[in-house]
């Protein structure tokens, strides 16, 4: 009977212990099913004004969000900002590292900010959720997935070769950088 008790306890202590590793794969599956859906780019209009050093704001700027998967739940990417009315004059570009983790998406720009993605809805075609970037308000968006989008053909450029040497960067409170077309001439 004794022995029973003990090949009882022994075959439920290997149950719980098998439950808690797929637990823990399945949250890894989800985060690399999420990461994946995430590759690519998106676009649409991020609801908040935010005001930068140059005094530009942002309630007139379309987002393009451009999420390179490079890891199972993470990689590197990219967020410009342009002005709908004059997209190639005033406009932002901030790089990131980004990775998947449970519900949040956190997003750690080049130049040291992090901001959060939580409450997001992902889908093939669609991208929404809440955007907090440390600044006490909360920044709603809803994207939609762009089958192309190229930065260096938005800035009509090699855009990589100018921010890597001659572009003065301009900080903005979520972590972007003001880039002039006329002061790249």
């Amino acid at each position: 009977m004794n022995g029973m008790k003990k090949y009882k306890f022994l075959l439920s202590f290997i149950f719980v212990v098998m439950g808690i590793f797929s637990l823990t794969s399945c949250e890894k599956d989800d985060d690399e099913a999420i990461s994946s859906t995430l590759s690519g780019c998106w676009q649409g209009v991020l609801s908040t004004t935010y005001y930068d050093e140059l005094g530009l704001t942002g309630e007139d700027y379309i987002t393009v969000f451009y999420f390179n998967q490079t890891s199972y739940t993470g990689g590197t990417g990219y967020e410009l900002d342009y002005d709908i009315y004059s997209p190639h004059s005033s406009s932002a570009l901030g790089y990131f590292r980004w990775e998947v983790n449970g519900t949040t998406i956190h997003l750690l720009y080049n130049d040291g900010t992090d901001a959060y993605i939580y409450n997001y809805s992902l889908s093939q075609n669609y991208f929404s959720g809440v955007l907090d970037d440390g600044t006490d308000r909360n920044i709603n968006f809803r994207m939609k997935y762009l089958s192309d989008f190229d930065v260096n053909s938005f800035y009509g450029y090699n855009s990589a070769k100018y921010l890597s040497r001659s572009v003065e960067e301009v900080p903005m409170i979520k972590g972007k950088s003001i880039i002039l077309r006329d002061s790249l001439k």
